[in-house]
C-alpha cells in the first residue's frame, strides 16, 4: 500500500516545487524590471516652484490635476495633447462646459480618473497609472505626490513673466522647446500688435468696460493679466484704478457710478441674473444689451490663461470691430489652435466661438 502514495507524494512535492520556482521566477523579473526601470535615462527640469524633478528622457503618458481644464492647456498648447492619460473629475464635464478637450485630446474620455468630483485624489488609480511626469498648479497636491514618489511639475500663472516661464518650463518636459519659444514670441507680438491699433482710438472713444470672472454674480476684480490685456486693446477698464490700489473687491454703489458701457462675463448664467437684477436695469451695458459671454475654448477666454492672445483678439473684435474684423478674426483663430494645439479649427466651431459659445 505505500508505494502506491508515492507517486502522488511526489507529484504534489514537484507542482509545489514549480509553484514556488514560478513564484521566483515572477519575482526576479519584476526585481529586474525594477532594476532596468531605474537604470533607464533620466533628465532634470527646474519647475515654478524651484524644486529640481528628476524625469525620464521620453514622456509618454501625462497626468494632469488641480485646475485639470488649465494644465491640460499647458499641454494642449504644446501640441501634446496626446500625451495626457487621464480625464477630468465629473466637476470639470468633459461632455459640457470644457467638451473642446475632447476635441485636442479626444484620449481623455477612456482615461481613468485621478481625483474624485471633490477633488480629492485617487493616489491608486494615479500609481497604477504609471504616469511619466504629473502637472499641477497646487502645492498641496505636489507634497503629496511627492510623497509617493510620483514626479510633478508646478505650473504658476499668477503673472505673465510667470505664465511665459510656465510654458517654457512646459517646453523643456515635453521637448517642445522650439514650440514653447513659438509661443512666447506670438504672445509677445500679438500684445503689441494689439496696443498698437489700440492706440488708433481716441481716449474720449475708448469704451468703458467692466470684466467680470465669477460664477455668480459677486464683485471682484479681474486679475493683472486680464486688466493688461484690457488695457492693449483700449478698453477703458472700471477696475483698472482699484486694482492698482491693491483692492480686490468693490461694491454695488461703485459699479452703478462707474457705469459700464460693455460688461464681459465668463459665464451665460450670470448674464441673466444681471439683467433679471432690478438694481441695474440703468446701467448702459444693461440698459443696452452689452453683455458679451466670453467662450470657454480650452478654458475661459479672460487674459488668466495661454488663450490669452487670441481672447484679446475676440475682445477687441467686440468692441471695436472696424480694428478686428471678423474676417482677420477667423484667421487669427485658425492661425492659433493649428499652430499651437496642432488642431484644425473649423468656420462652423469658430462662429460658435466668436458669437461666445462651449459656455453654461
Amino acid at each position: 500500500m505505500k508505494p502506491a502514495l508515492v507517486i502522488p507524494v511526489l507529484a504534489f512535492i514537484g507542482l509545489a516545487f514549480g509553484c514556488a520556482e514560478l513564484q521566483a521566477q515572477e519575482a526576479r523579473s519584476k526585481n529586474t524590471s525594477a532594476q532596468t526601470a531605474s537604470a533607464l535615462p533620466t533628465r532634470e527640469v527646474v519647475d515654478m516652484a524651484g524644486r529640481t524633478v528628476k524625469l525620464r528622457q521620453e514622456i509618454k503618458r501625462i497626468g494632469t490635476l488641480g485646475s485639470v481644464p488649465m494644465m491640460n492647456t499647458f499641454v494642449e498648447s504644446l501640441g501634446a495633447g496626446k500625451l495626457i492619460y487621464n480625464q477630468p473629475t465629473k466637476f470639470h464635464d468633459i461632455y459640457g462646459r470644457w467638451k473642446m478637450h475632447l476635441e485636442f485630446a479626444p484620449q481623455i474620455a477612456r482615461g481613468p480618473h485621478f481625483q474624485s468630483p471633490n477633488h480629492e485624489l485617487l493616489i491608486e488609480n494615479i500609481l497604477e497609472a504609471d504616469p511619466d511626469v504629473c502637472i499641477t498648479n497646487s502645492r498641496t497636491i505636489l507634497e503629496t505626490l511627492d510623497r509617493v514618489g510620483i514626479p510633478t511639475v508646478f505650473v504658476d500663472w499668477s503673472t505673465v513673466e510667470r505664465m511665459m516661464d510656465s510654458v517654457t518650463m512646459m517646453g523643456e518636459v515635453l521637448h517642445q522647446q522650439e514650440r514653447a519659444a513659438t509661443y512666447i514670441r506670438y504672445f509677445t507680438e500679438t500684445k503689441e500688435r494689439l496696443t498698437a491699433l489700440g492706440k488708433s482710438i481716441p481716449p474720449s472713444k475708448r469704451r468703458t468696460v467692466l470684466f467680470g470672472t465669477q460664477m455668480q454674480l459677486q464683485f471682484r476684480v479681474p486679475g493683472n493679466l486680464t486688466e493688461a490685456w484690457l488695457e492693449a486693446i483700449a478698453a477703458d477698464s472700471v477696475t483698472r484704478d482699484i486694482h492698482s490700489e491693491g483692492r480686490r473687491e468693490y461694491d454695488i454703489e461703485e459699479l452703478l457710478k462707474w457705469d459700464p458701457e460693455v460688461i464681459f462675463l465668463t459665464n451665460r448664467k450670470t448674464a441673466e441674473e444681471l439683467k433679471k437684477n432690478p438694481l441695474f436695469k440703468n446701467v448702459r451695458a444693461v440698459k443696452n444689451n452689452a453683455i458679451v459671454i466670453a467662450p470657454v475654448v480650452g478654458h475661459m477666454w479672460s487674459g488668466v490663461n495661454v488663450e490669452a492672445p487670441i481672447a484679446a483678439c475676440w475682445m477687441m473684435h467686440k468692441l471695436y470691430p472696424e480694428l478686428m474684423p471678423k474676417e482677420q478674426l477667423v484667421k487669427e483663430i485658425k492661425y492659433f489652435y493649428k499652430t499651437f494645439f496642432a488642431y484644425d479649427m473649423s468656420d462652423q466651431k469658430i462662429d460658435e466661438i466668436i458669437a461666445g459659445g462651449g459656455n453654461g
